[in-house]
């Protein structure tokens, strides 16, 4: 059977390092590992937030292809982060990296695990994934709050 192909958007940020380098490099691996993009985000620069870093973040997001299962897709960013300088295991989720990577949404799905959450449990209330969020799709609807983008941030 052949795989249908899936609307994956991915938050992408950086405070280590030559952070547009980095955000590049992540979204050309993500191109050849994971499928093709549709559209990419500005970059932003912002402020960290819930961390006690001083190195601002560059922040993007990307709107891509695939016909990699989500966990799939999961697994393949977590690689790019490990390949771009990220540890494997951080002491906290609030700390500075060379890159994150977040699944924002994965078509029209709701995922709830463990290991992911789809959409992205808290994106709703940062603006700095909804600014490039916006900028890409305005008119998709998250699906577990039945609202677009747009309506939101509004």
């Amino acid at each position: 059977m052949e795989k249908t192909v899936k609307t994956v958007i991915i938050a992408l940020g950086s405070n280590l390092g030559n952070r547009l380098n980095t955000i590049n490099s992540a979204i050309h691996k993500i191109e050849s590992e994971v499928g093709p993009i549709i559209n990419i985000a500005d970059c932003i620069e912002t402020t960290p937030f819930e961390m006690e870093s001083v190195e601002n973040f560059l922040n993007s997001c990307i709107e891509i292809e695939t016909k990699l299962t989500a966990w799939e897709v999961l697994k393949k960013l977590q690689k790019i982060e490990i390949h771009l300088g990220r540890p494997e295991k951080t002491k906290g989720k609030n700390e500075s990296r060379t890159i994150d990577l977040d699944i924002i949404f994965y078509d029209s799905q709701v995922i709830e695990t463990t290991e992911l959450s789809i959409p992205h449990k808290e994106y709703h209330t940062r603006g700095f994934v909804l600014i490039p969020l916006l900028q890409i799709a305005p008119n998709f609807i998250d699906p577990s709050k039945y609202l677009t983008v747009k309506q939101l941030i509004n």
